[in-house]
């Protein structure tokens, strides 16, 4: 039975031809030997009919077993851990990582030298800031390249120039009153050489509210490109204005003219009708005197013809 077990288990429907592999415990007991075959479990419910195969089948198999056990006891019974799958992953993370803090940092650096970063308040660079440098630069170029401006430009230069003057002025007698006064022969020669330079009271009172005021005026510092285009926005449309004001006025001139031609067209248009009216009364006249005459004349012709 055991050399035809095989031929007639493989005339059966769904029944694997493939070599039985079994897992053994510790036990040398042949009817504790378990088969992994999962085909006997696709097998119709015509079991009853094949009970005698499938005992020569388990017979047969054992004896396989048992013939070749030594073959199958050593394989394997579990599989060791993916430890290398675990290292890659962790070493990609930490390549990710990386290369997400080194983009970070460039991109803060960049916001940064641009002038459009949203912490611009809390931290403090040693480089200036791109885009409101070129604002600068362009308000700048435009205040210099603009003709309107020359004459304005240099009485300003003008202006800076004496007020720099004036400060280093005051810084001079500032620092001499912190010293006391010179006691030395050179000091009175000096103080008779820059007497004539000296300022008066008023432009002393002058110069010291301007100083009292330069905090506020560096304050405001920023505030000027913005102004200065407000102002010259308004010196556009003041201008405009100005135009539109004579454009006005003419157009009144003009409107006052036509009112006075209209004036003359309609006294003439009056004359007229009087002049047609009394035309009209005159031939109305003239038609009835006519008419007179024609009556008379047909009376004249009727007697005539009697």
């Amino acid at each position: 039975m055991t050399t035809e077990g095989p031929h007639k288990l493989a005339q059966l429907p769904g029944y694997d031809t493939a070599p039985d592999v079994y897992e053994t415990g510790d036990a040398t007991d042949g009817d504790t030997t378990t088969s992994t075959q999962q085909t006997h479990s696709q097998v119709p419910s015509e079991a009853s009919d094949t009970s005698e195969e499938e005992d020569d089948a388990e017979s047969y198999g054992r004896k396989g077993h048992r013939r070749n056990g030594s073959i199958f006891h050593d394989a394997p019974t579990t599989v060791p851990p993916a430890s290398a799958g675990a290292d890659q992953e962790d070493i990609t993370n930490e390549q990710t990582l990386s290369r997400v803090s080194a983009f970070d940092s460039r991109l803060a650096a960049l916001e940064s030298a641009l002038g459009i970063s949203a912490l611009d308040n809390l931290t403090e660079s040693q480089a200036t800031p791109i885009l409101p440098s070129l604002t600068l630069l362009d308000h700048q170029l435009a205040s210099l390249t603009s003709a309107t401006n020359l004459s304005s430009l240099e009485q300003i230069s003008s202006r800076i120039q004496k007020l720099k003057l004036e400060a280093q002025t005051l810084a001079h007698l500032q620092q001499q009153s912190a010293n006391g006064k010179p006691s030395s022969s050179h000091a009175e020669d000096d103080e008779d050489e820059e007497a004539p330079t000296l300022l008066t009271s008023e432009d002393m009172t002058r110069l010291q509210s301007l100083y009292t005021l330069l905090p506020t005026l560096q304050s405001l510092s920023p505030t000027v490109p913005a102004l200065m285009t407000r102002l010259r926005s308004l010196r556009t449309l003041h201008t405009t204005a100005a135009n539109a004001s004579a454009d006005l006025e003419s157009l009144e001139q003009r409107q006052a003219e036509m009112d006075q031609e209209l004036k003359m067209w309609r006294e003439g248009l009056e004359k007229v009708e009087e002049a047609v009216k009394n035309a009209d009364e005159a031939n109305g006249r003239n038609g009835s005197t006519v008419r007179g005459w024609v009556d008379d004349l047909e009376k004249r012709v009727k007697a005539l013809g009697r």
